[in-house]
C-alpha cells in the first residue's frame, strides 16, 4: 500500500557535504550568528562572576568570630552579586531571543532552496519519491534543524568558554585545585562516546521511520476513498499501526539512554565529585594550609557542579544534534540530487512545429519504451495518441515537455533541438491538461492566473472561452470565490473547465490533453466540448484519449503498441485498414 523508502546506507556517518550545508548557511547568515554567539559569550563569562563574589565574601567579608567585617562594603558587594545576576539574566533573554531569529532564518533560507530545488528536480525523483517522503522533510526536519541552531550550538560554545574560563582563573588562584575542575572532561568525553555509540544510528533510523510514517500517513489520507471502497480499513490500520508502534519503540528507546546519560549518571558524578573536594579540603584545613579556605572550597564545588551542568546540558543536547543532523543529511539527500538539465538559450515567437526523429526511450536501463519513434507535425495540426496501456503514450508526452532525456534521437520544435533549449522558454509555450483537475487553494482568479499578472477581463475572457459561462453566475462572489471553501463546490467538469481556461489565458502554441476528459461522463463532457475545440484552435495539439468522440477529428491518429508506432492516418482512413486502431474503436463502441 505504502511504497517503500530507499534508505541511505550510511547509518553513524554524515557526509561532509552535510557539514559543507552547514557551514553555507551560517555563512549566509553570519552577522546573525555572531551576535548570537556575543550574546552566548558575555552571558557565560557574566556567570562566572558570582562564585567569585561568593569566595570573596566568605574569605574576606566575613570574620568566624565578628561576623560582617564592614557593613557599607559588604552591602555594595552584594548589591553587585545581585546585578550580575540580573545582568545574566538580561543577557539570557537577548541570547535566547537573538538564536530563536538566527534558527528562523536558517529555516527560512533552507525551505527557500528546498523549494526552489525540488522544483528543478526531474520526473524521475517524483517517480521514485512518496510525496510524503517530500513534505516531512520540509516541515519535520526543517524543524529539528532550527532546534540545532537555536540551542545546540550555544549549548557547545558555553560549555568550552566556562571550562576554560574557571580552569585559567582557579590555576592563577590555587593551581592544585585545578585537578576538580578538569575530572568531568574526560568523563564527559566517555559520555560522549557511549551516546555515539548506542545513540546515532538509533537517531538517524528514528528519522527515517518517522519519515515513512509521514509518508504513509498521507498516503493513507490521500487514498482514503479507495481504501474505503474496498473496505480494507482494518488491513491499512494494521499496517500502519505496525510502523508506528515500531517508530515509538524507537523513540522509547532512544529517550531511555538520553534519560540516562543526561541526569542519573551525570547526578552521581556531581555528588561524589563533590565530595572529593570537601574530602580535600579537609584535610588541607588539617594540615594548616591557610590558602584552602573555605571561600575557595566553595568556589570550586560551585564551578564544579555547574561544569557537570554544562556538560548535563551537553549530553541532553546530544539528541538535538544528532536529530539535527541527521536532518541535514536528509535534506542534503534531496539538494544533491541532480536538476533537470537546462539551457540559457531562449527560442523566441514559437509556432508549434513538432518532430521527432529515431526516438529510443527507456526508464530502466535496457527496458525500452520507446522503439525509433518519429514523426512531424505541422503548427496548427491536431494529432491523437491511441494505444494499450504502456505501449508509449505518455512516454511521447513527457519527452515532449522534456521532462524526460531520451535515450537518442532528436526531438525539434520548430526545427530547434529542444535539448539545448532553455526550460522557462520551452515549456512557457506549452501547456497540458491533465485527467484529474487540480485545484489550488484559493479564489477561482488565482487559480486561472497561478499569481501571473492578467487581468480581470483576460481571465473572464478565458473562462467564457472554455465552456465556463454558467460558473461566474453560480459562484457567489464571482472571480473572488474561494475554490476549496464553502463557497466552491464545483463538478468534476466544471474544475476541468477552470483548467480549460488557465491553459487558454497563457495562449501555448503547443497543447497536450492528456485523457482531459477521462474522468467526466459523456453528458458533461459534450458541455464541455466548446472549451475543448476552443483550447485546440490554431495551436498545436496532442490527444491521449480513449474516447473516439474526441479523437476522431484530429488530423492525425498515431497508433502505438509496444514503444512503436504500428498505424497512422485519420479515423477514416485506420478504420479502413481494419488494423489494431480499428481493433481498438470497436472494443470502445
Amino acid at each position: 500500500m505504502a511504497n517503500k523508502i530507499n534508505s541511505n546506507k550510511k547509518t553513524n556517518r554524515y557526509s561532509k557535504s552535510t557539514f559543507d550545508l552547514a557551514i553555507k548557511l551560517c555563512r549566509k547568515n553570519i552577522w546573525l550568528m555572531l551576535f548570537t554567539l556575543l550574546f552566548s559569550i558575555v552571558n557565560t563569562l557574566i556567570m562566572m562572576i558570582p562564585p567569585a563574589i561568593t569566595k570573596h565574601l566568605v574569605d574576606n567579608e566575613i570574620d568566624p568570630s565578628t561576623g560582617i567585617k564592614d557593613m557599607k562594603r559588604f552591602t555594595i558587594i552584594i548589591l553587585l552579586y545581585l546585578a550580575m545576576l540580573i545582568a545574566s539574566g538580561i543577557i539570557t533573554y537577548f541570547k535566547a531571543r537573538q538564536a530563536r531569529i538566527f534558527s528562523n532564518k536558517i529555516g527560512y533560507d533552507l525551505r527557500k532552496d528546498f523549494f526552489s530545488h525540488a522544483t528543478k528536480l526531474p520526473m524521475s525523483f517524483y517517480d521514485n519519491t512518496p510525496v510524503g517522503k517530500v513534505t516531512s522533510r520540509v516541515v519535520g526536519d526543517i524543524n529539528e534543524i532550527q532546534e540545532l541552531f537555536n540551542t545546540g550550538i550555544d549549548a557547545f560554545l558555553s560549555t568550552i568558554l566556562f571550562i576554560v574560563g574557571t580552569i585559567i582563573y582557579i590555576a592563577i588562584i590555587e593551581p592544585s585545585a585545578v585537578v576538580f575542575l578538569i575530572i568531568p572532561i574526560p568523563l564527559s568525553i566517555i559520555l560522549t562516546f557511549i551516546y555515539n555509540r548506542f545513540q546515532v544510528k538509533p537517531n538517524i533510523d528514528y528519522r527515517k521511520q518517522k519519515s515513512q510514517v509521514t509518508s504513509d500517513m498521507n498516503e493513507i489520507v490521500k487514498g482514503t476513498s479507495t481504501i474505503q471502497s474496498f473496505a480494507v480499513e482494518e488491513e491499512a490500520l494494521d499496517e500502519f499501526k505496525a510502523k508506528n508502534e515500531k517508530l515509538y519503540g524507537m523513540g522509547k528507546k532512544i529517550e531511555m539512554l538520553d534519560s540516562l546519560l543526561s541526569y542519573n549518571v551525570s547526578n552521581v558524578l556531581l555528588q561524589a565529585t563533590n565530595a572529593f573536594i570537601i574530602l580535600f579540603f579537609g584535610f588541607k584545613f588539617l594540615n594548616g594550609e591557610n590558602n584552602f579556605t573555605i571561600g575557595l572550597m566553595l568556589l570550586v564545588i560551585q564551578y564544579t557542579s555547574s561544569i557537570y551542568e554544562y556538560i548535563k546540558r551537553i549530553t541532553s543536547r546530544l539528541a538535538i544534534f544528532e536529530k539535527g543532523l541527521s536532518s541535514m543529511e536528509h535534506i542534503n539527500e534531496v539538494l544533491n540530487k541532480d536538476v533537470e538539465n537546462d539551457s540559457d538559450i531562449d527560442i523566441i515567437d514559437i509556432k508549434g512545429e513538432v518532430e521527432f526523429r529515431d526516438i529510443y526511450h527507456e526508464y530502466i536501463k535496457d527496458v525500452p519504451v520507446l522503439k525509433g519513434i518519429s514523426f512531424k507535425r505541422p503548427v496548427g495540426s491536431s494529432t491523437a495518441l491511441v494505444g494499450n496501456t504502456g505501449s508509449g503514450k505518455s512516454s511521447i508526452i513527457s519527452l515532449i515537455f522534456k521532462f524526460y532525456e531520451p535515450r537518442s534521437g532528436k526531438i525539434l520544435i520548430d526545427g530547434n533541438d529542444i535539448s539545448t533549449l532553455s526550460l522557462k522558454s520551452l515549456r512557457g509555450n506549452m501547456a497540458m491538461v491533465l485527467q484529474d483537475p487540480f485545484l489550488f487553494k484559493g479564489t477561482l482568479r488565482d487559480n486561472i492566473t497561478l499569481g501571473e499578472d492578467f487581468s480581470d477581463k483576460e481571465v473572464i475572457d478565458a473562462l467564457m472561452l472554455s465552456g465556463g459561462s454558467l460558473i461566474l453566475d453560480k459562484l457567489r462572489h464571482g472571480l473572488d470565490t474561494n475554490l476549496l471553501g464553502e463557497d466552491g463546490g464545483l463538478s468534476l467538469g466544471e474544475k476541468q473547465i477552470v483548467n480549460f481556461a488557465r491553459t487558454i489565458i497563457r495562449d501555448p502554441k503547443i497543447l497536450v490533453l492528456d485523457e482531459a476528459t477521462a474522468s467526466i461522463d459523456t453528458e458533461t463532457e459534450k458541455y464541455i466540448q466548446e472549451g475543448i475545440n476552443n483550447l485546440m484552435k490554431g495551436r498545436t495539439t496532442f490527444i491521449v484519449a480513449h474516447r473516439l468522440s474526441t479523437i476522431k477529428n484530429c488530423d492525425q491518429i498515431l497508433v502505438l503498441d509496444k514503444g512503436e508506432i504500428i498505424e497512422s492516418g485519420s479515423h477514416d482512413e485506420l478504420m479502413k485498414l481494419h488494423g489494431k486502431y480499428y481493433e481498438l474503436a470497436n472494443s470502445k463502441s
